[in-house]
């Protein structure tokens, strides 16, 4: 048993040389892969562990100053753009906390086409009535006059009937008249106030004929002054 003991063979130098190689080359990979990490690799771990924790703690810190902002801006009412784009951008980076964002009351409100609205559109109602349709354009008092007069007339007849429907045409002009003032239309259908307005523009009338008769006769003066004087010096 001695003897076949001390016949077993033994690791060659060769072999033994060969790992030690390996070995080393093993080292220095390793020290070459470390030396060209940050700070030489010497920390590399616990750095790295630092770093991530502190990027976790900033966006915990983002998200919950987005989230104090989205409920004072939700107690004050509104906000702007580009604090709109921040607190999105915020909320994202909150990781698979970030839910979908409830938009506020002005972000709904700024997407509505208030124009398509019925009743608030540019439009004024009164426009549908063809025969209300031309009144927008400019009359001459004497045309709003007998028109004036002859509409407060047939009010007058429609009212005084005994019949339901004149009573509601009655109503209907009425109404629509009403319409036409809250829709900042002038309506100019008092016979009284047309009168004076006639009376204030045959004055203003009067008036510049008057001044356009002085100036004409002061023309006339300062020429035949002019051509005295010329006569007087031939």
């Amino acid at each position: 048993a001695a003897g076949a003991s001390s016949s077993a063979p033994l690791p060659s130098s060769a072999n033994a040389s060969r790992i030690e190689s390996l070995r080393a080359r093993l080292r220095a990979k390793i020290a070459e892969r470390r030396a060209s990490r940050p700070n030489g690799g010497g920390e590399d771990d616990s750095v790295g562990v630092s770093k991530r924790s502190a990027r976790r703690a900033e966006k915990r810190k983002r998200a919950e100053e987005a989230k104090r902002r989205r409920s004072q801006l939700g107690k004050s009412g509104g906000k702007t753009e580009a604090e709109k784009g921040r607190g999105r951008t915020e909320f994202k980076m909150g990781g698979a906390n970030a839910a979908a964002k409830t938009p506020s009351l002005t972000e709904d409100l700024a997407g509505v086409g208030f124009g398509s609205l019925a009743g608030l559109d540019a439009k004024p109602t009164y426009l549908d009535n063809k025969s209300l349709s031309g009144a927008g354009k400019k009359k001459s008092l004497d045309r709003l006059l007998a028109e004036a007069e002859k509409k407060a007339e047939k009010l007058k007849r429609l009212k005084a009937s005994r019949d339901e429907d004149d009573r509601a045409r009655a109503d209907k002009m009425e109404w629509g008249d009403a319409l036409r003032e809250a829709t900042g239309t002038r309506v100019r259908d008092d016979p009284s106030l047309i009168k004076k307005a006639m009376k204030r523009k045959a004055k203003k009338k009067e008036r510049s004929a008057k001044a356009w008769k002085d100036r004409t006769k002061a023309t006339r003066e300062k020429m035949d002054e002019r051509q005295r004087i010329r006569g007087h010096n031939s």
